[in-house]
């Protein structure tokens, strides 16, 4: 953990004669501003905070989401080349009656010089990363380099590409403010038949790219690791993410991937290093399929037609109860009638998991943002889209109030 030196034992006599026990618990319920305040107390009280900063980790409180206006007359399954721009809002999911002090445009951002056209990732433990892309759709050789923000303190940095001309790419945000300030980015180079060629690290305490990892480890002879796997990475994220999704959980970054012809969860480390290969449920995989983590455990959702007439769709939703024992148990199954989600080229989608609660968010056909709240066994219409406009990804917003050393903006 990143924190000024001396201010490690210093939280036991943080406020005199109050047990720190307590004192935490009272600090769990104060908003996170305001804890960020009290570090500047004094030493003790900075030390205090830093060494439970698990304990102090703030809620999820709402839902950045992505919208596309297409122009009249595009298809949407050709690969065309039309002047596209997404549009970026906010909803509030707490009954607060004071307005989150966020700006759900990212005008901090857009108002940029050298930006133009945002593309959001994955956000990751109060992070979003962007991708910088050319403003005219083609394929994803178009990357210009990469912006990772804080939305609560509009703090930010621009990343540069690591130097891959393949034409797909995939890039993701790894973040533990509990473990550190500092953030990684894990690109994958993927080649023909989704395989995948190659994954490069960028480190922001170190501001630079490490060189390919297959090549390394294939060089150094090591047995384990990626010469363990024939991977391919599962493009299967949904509408408009343009790549697998991915869950950031105990150090680890977790994606679906096909090993030997099997669907199954990979989990790399922040040195780019193949871990783990986690075996899915045997009826897991099928199109448009969600990982994601929630209560610090990994989530998997699938689905399909729940009958032969195709008149019901059937949501699943699985938990990794055991990581060690890959024991993965049916949390969830949420129907819908046909007339909700049949007959639509988009079909249904699940966009994210609610990172504290029993809830996962989901698009019918990208005209209609909606969640089910698994205790409540309720569906609800969160926001609905009209004309041309479409629902094309939605992400976590988790206040985090300090400043990073990593996100200084030198514009």
């Amino acid at each position: 953990m990143d924190r000024p030196e001396g201010s490690g034992s210093a939280s036991a006599s943080a406020v005199g004669d109050i047990p720190e026990g307590p004192l935490v618990e009272i600090l769990s319920r104060v908003p996170g501003k305001s804890v960020c305040r009290f570090e500047c107390v004094s030493k003790a009280w900075l030390g205090l905070i830093a060494d439970n900063r698990k304990k102090l980790r703030q809620a999820m409180q709402g839902l950045f989401y992505r919208t596309l206006e297409y122009p009249e007359g595009y298809d949407i399954t050709a690969f065309e080349l039309y002047d596209l721009e997404y549009i970026y809002s906010f909803i509030d999911l707490t009954t607060r009656s004071v307005p989150l002090d966020i700006d759900p445009g990212f005008s901090f951002l857009t108002e940029l010089p050298e930006i133009q056209c945002l593309v959001s990732r994955n956000s990751c433990n109060g992070l979003i990363l962007f991708e910088n892309r050319h403003k005219i759709y083609s394929l994803p050789q178009s990357t210009l380099g990469y912006i990772v923000c804080n939305p609560t303190t509009k703090q930010w940095v621009a990343v540069p590409t690591c130097g891959s001309t393949a034409s797909f790419t995939y890039t993701y945000l790894a973040f533990d403010p509990a473990v550190s300030s500092h953030f990684h980015l894990v690109h994958f180079k993927v080649g023909s038949n989704d395989r995948l060629v190659s994954v490069n690290i960028y480190s922001s305490e170190t501001g630079t790219w490490s060189r390919n990892q297959i090549d390394e480890q294939e060089e150094l002879g090591q047995s384990e690791g990626w010469r363990d796997y024939q991977v391919r990475l599962c493009m299967s994220g949904g509408v408009g993410t343009e790549g697998s999704r991915c869950a950031f959980v105990n150090g680890f970054l977790h994606l679906v991937v096909w090993d030997s012809g099997q669907p199954k969860v990979l989990a790399v480390d922040l040195q780019g290093k193949a871990r783990r290969m986690i075996t899915l449920p045997q009826v897991a995989y099928s199109p448009g399929c969600y990982l994601g983590q929630s209560q610090g455990l990994l989530h998997y959702t699938t689905q399909g037609f729940s009958d032969a007439h195709q008149e019901r769709y059937q949501l699943r939703i699985w938990v990794l109860q055991d990581y060690d024992t890959q024991e993965w148990v049916l949390k969830d199954t949420l129907e819908l009638s046909g007339e909700n989600c049949i007959g639509n080229m988009w079909g249904f989608f699940v966009f994210n998991i609610h990172q504290d609660c029993n809830v996962v968010f989901f698009t019918k056909s990208g005209r209609e943002l909606m969640s089910y709240d698994m205790c409540r066994k309720e569906v609800s219409v969160i926001a609905t889209f009209e004309g041309r406009n479409h629902l094309t990804d939605a992400f976590q917003y988790v206040p985090y109030f300090s400043k990073l050393p990593a996100l200084t903006n030198n514009h």
